[in-house]
């Protein structure tokens, strides 16, 4: 069972470089570095028969290897929710090499962060997709990116014009009257 781990990220990666030695011949690195074998990772999981279902529960979730089924708690927010399943995924890839949760969920948040391996996961296991970061904007927008104009979400309607300020590169800068 998972509970997944509430530790900033700050935290979670001090933990895990400090013992990246211990881990070296496991290999955890093979998800993060390596999008396709991810992807794929996820495809042979659906081909294999395995399936999300969200439902009441204490913990955030948890994965059952004989009928082939990650149980995510459904009061999760999407993002928890994102992590949960990745957080599962993780477990069910490395299955016992990898015991340490702080670990665990260290790799799952450096996989969840690449948009192409969320929209997959997300889509594929039938999950409603929400945007609630860069990478899940980056995975679900609707919208092409175009770096020649100014990107403005709903949340922030006005912000650019009532300040005078606008991004770019980036970073903030103050726009100049003429």
């Amino acid at each position: 069972m998972t509970k997944a781990c509430r530790a900033n990220w700050k935290y979670i990666n001090g933990y895990v470089w400090r013992r990246m030695r211990i881990y070296s011949d496991v290999g955890i690195w093979t998800l993060i570095e390596d999008n396709k074998l991810a992807e794929n990772l996820i495809s042979n999981i659906i081909d294999q028969g395995w399936a999300v279902v969200e439902k009441p529960l204490k913990s955030d979730g948890f994965h059952l290897r004989s009928i082939k089924r990650i149980i995510i708690n459904d009061k999760l927010g999407y993002y928890d929710r994102d992590i949960t399943l990745f957080h599962e995924l993780v477990h069910i890839f490395y299955g016992d090499k990898v015991k340490d949760e702080i670990v665990v969920e260290w790799i799952a948040r450096k996989i969840r962060a690449h948009p192409q391996i969320l929209r997959q996961a997300i889509r594929k296991f039938g999950l409603e997709e929400k945007i609630y970061d860069k990478p899940s904007y980056q995975a679900f927008s609707v919208y092409e990116c175009n770096l020649d104009r100014q990107l403005e979400f709903d949340f922030a309607k006005g912000y650019f014009e009532r300040f005078k300020v606008t991004i770019m590169d980036g970073m903030y800068s103050k726009v100049k009257k003429l």
